[in-house]
């Protein structure tokens, strides 16, 4: 395993916070490489060994996190996916499912008790 520059390691903290800071917009590893002025492939790998997973996989680690907190809110499910960076429920609703082990619209029957039907039904 190659020895990290103090450098390098700052860069990584720093696209982590940025990451942490900005999960919700589109995240680009090239365009972020281009930024740091670092090899997309010293990126991937150094955030990798890092912090054990990828940009993305924080980034939609950090959207599930911040969906599963909305979804027992009364927004539709449709505005958690949109506040948390998918363009429409159908791109939302898989990525939750695998990361959660269930729909959205189970994950809000198990975690609150709303009486608007409109909510529990809406998929």
């Amino acid at each position: 395993m190659p020895h990290q520059s103090k450098r390098e390691l700052e860069i990584l903290c720093s696209v982590n916070n940025f990451i942490l800071e900005n999960f919700a917009g589109p995240i680009s590893i090239g365009e972020i490489s281009r930024r740091v002025e670092l090899s997309e492939i010293k990126l991937y790998r150094g955030f990798k060994r890092n912090y054990n997973i990828t940009i993305i996989g924080l980034q939609t680690k950090c959207r599930m996190e911040k969906a599963a907190a909305l979804l027992i809110t009364d927004k539709l499910i449709k505005e958690v996916a949109i506040e948390v960076g998918y363009k429409n429920s159908n791109q939302f609703c898989p990525q939750f499912k695998k990361h959660h082990g269930m729909t959205p619209s189970a994950y809000r029957m198990r975690y609150t008790n709303y009486p608007d039907e409109r909510l529990a039904a809406e998929v």
